[in-house]
């Protein structure tokens, strides 16, 4: 293209304002695309939808923007069926193949024809997309030709994601991708989208502020659509954490209670007391805001009621037994009152320990072994926080070991009427590592995934595209939505590592359309 026309184009359709190094990166994109292109004549010289023009010019001669309401394909059932009016199949809807060779005929640049046809072949990526609705497609089929001139006018957008041409046809596939009303062209959706782009198609030239205000009316719709599905979603999402926070301050204290007294000599009934009727008792003071200062008089309370019924040796800890068991028995009342134990059950706890006690005064020798046991398992109760919150900070925890169970899910949400699906472990299981990732893969994979990415999930026989909305806190709960919102189902990261596993769900990605149609690109060019 000449200087002055260049000029001309530019000030008329306006341009996203590139720097130096987002143009050596594209130009260096566009160097390796021609290496590959060399390589690869049969796939992409040979793409012709129509008889090229009769005229051959010498290369360099006509700037393409220029020329290029005359090399546009000269049927008049083209814009129809790319309008999606008929339903050709999605390759033949790709016009610009036509375009690359009508250009060349007439003289254009080298780089132009390239530029032309690594565009032909980002819209064949587009159109072999698997988030993206048929019905989309051929609308973003209309915007080949607008795309094209600016990509002649700033072949830098190739490595400009915030390009508002890129951002468009972003927007556009990740509205798109997974709505259930995708195929109802009288949507308030798809009748948006329409009008968008038939609005660029026609006055493309004006600039890129078609583009920009396109993004902002889907943004718009897709902000009022989000404000009303996330209303529905607020009372799923407080329940859904206060569950995961119940169950890991249930697994952190079952765990420090079990240490502790691992190592201690204990009546089978004590043992069973710690671990059942008083661990709820601790877990209600834990889970109980108001109750938290009551804690360390609890944990105090399973020191003293250990050491009661350590055998005494000496006339100092009979008289210091005998001194704290009207405080000890009356906190233990008070605790198990607070839970509702049965005052039976009670009253036959208690008369053990008494005999315990009894057994106890008569000793006459405690071993080494008894005295270090005991002191380990002061030290351990001693190290239980006073506060067990959910913290992935804290040393030594892991929320791998909180596996919160489907069905528990199921009976919370109903109980609420909370409109949420919650996944279950695949019925039928292929052999492991045949379809799907092998175990450690699946696992790692949950473990890094990150809101907005997309799955597809097999369901009942149906496959569906999902996307992650919310990753609960301590990331023990995963909730995915389609792309409206109106269907939602919930994962544990065990669940969903199954279905990895089995190759009834897969990872699709993060990326927007055409970063995810650069990056294939980019791959194939890679590979051998």
């Amino acid at each position: 293209m000449s200087t002055n026309a260049s000029n001309k184009a530019v000030n008329h359709l306006g341009t996203a304002v590139a720097s130096s190094d987002q143009l050596t990166v594209a130009n260096a994109f566009l160097e390796r695309y021609a290496r590959y292109r060399a390589t690869r004549p049969e796939e992409l010289l040979g793409r012709v939808n129509r008889a090229p023009l009769d005229t051959f010019l010498p290369p360099g001669s006509m700037p393409l923007i220029e020329l290029l309401p005359t090399l546009l394909p000269n049927s008049e059932s083209t814009a129809a069926t790319i309008g999606g009016m008929v339903c050709v199949p999605l390759q033949d809807l790709n016009i610009l193949y036509q375009v690359r060779d009508n250009a060349k005929c007439c003289g254009v640049s080298h780089d132009e024809e390239l530029l032309t046809e690594l565009l032909a072949l980002i819209f064949d990526r587009i159109f072999q997309d698997r988030l993206v609705p048929d019905l989309i497609k051929r609308m973003l089929a209309q915007l080949q030709v607008p795309v094209l001139k600016a990509m002649l006018l700033d072949r830098s957008l190739i490595a400009q994601p915030g390009h508002p041409v890129r951002q468009l046809l972003d927007i556009i596939a990740e509205t798109a991708s997974g709505r259930s009303d995708v195929d109802d062209i009288d949507s308030d959706y798809c009748q948006l989208i329409k009008g968008v782009v038939n609005d660029i198609e026609l006055h493309s030239d004006t600039g890129l502020a078609l583009f920009t205000d396109a993004i902002r009316q889907i943004d718009e719709l897709n902000r009022q659509t989000w404000t009303r599905e996330s209303k529905r979603h607020e009372t799923a999402i407080a329940l859904l954490q206060d569950k995961e926070r119940r169950e890991i301050i249930e697994v952190q204290l079952s765990m420090h209670l079990r240490d502790a007294i691992s190592g201690i000599e204990l009546h089978e009934q004590v043992r069973e007391f710690l671990l059942s009727p008083w661990y709820q008792v601790l877990l209600k003071n834990y889970l109980n805001h108001d109750r938290a200062s009551t804690v360390p008089t609890l944990k105090n309370t399973i020191t003293d009621l250990v050491w009661s019924v350590q055998p005494k040796i000496s006339l100092q800890e009979r008289q210091r037994l005998a001194q704290m068991l009207p405080l000890l028995l009356n906190t233990l009342r008070q605790g198990l009152t607070s839970i509702n134990w049965p005052r039976n059950q009670q009253d036959a706890f208690l008369a053990l320990l008494m005999d315990l006690h009894t057994s106890g005064m008569h000793a006459d020798a405690r071993t080494e072994w008894q005295d270090q046991a005991f002191k380990l398992f002061e030290a351990r109760i001693s190290s239980l926080p006073n506060n067990l919150e959910p913290d992935p900070d804290r040393p030594g925890f892991s929320a791998e070991s909180v596996d919160i169970s489907p069905r528990e899910l199921e009976i919370l949400l109903r109980e609420e009427r909370i409109l949420v699906l919650v996944a279950h472990p695949p019925l039928d299981a292929h052999p492991p590592a045949v379809l799907g990732l092998s175990r450690v893969e699946a696992g790692d994979t949950v473990a890094q995934l990150q809101p907005s990415t997309w799955i597809e999930f097999l369901q009942d026989g149906q496959t569906r595209l999902l996307k992650l909305r919310w990753v609960s806190p301590m990331r023990t709960l995963l909730l995915f939505t389609d792309g409206a919102g109106e269907y939602s189902i919930l994962f544990t990261p065990e669940v969903l590592r199954a279905h990895l596993e089995n190759h009834t769900a897969s990872i699709l990605g993060q990326q927007g359309l055409t970063g995810r149609v650069l990056a294939s690109i980019e791959a194939s060019m890679a590979s051998p």
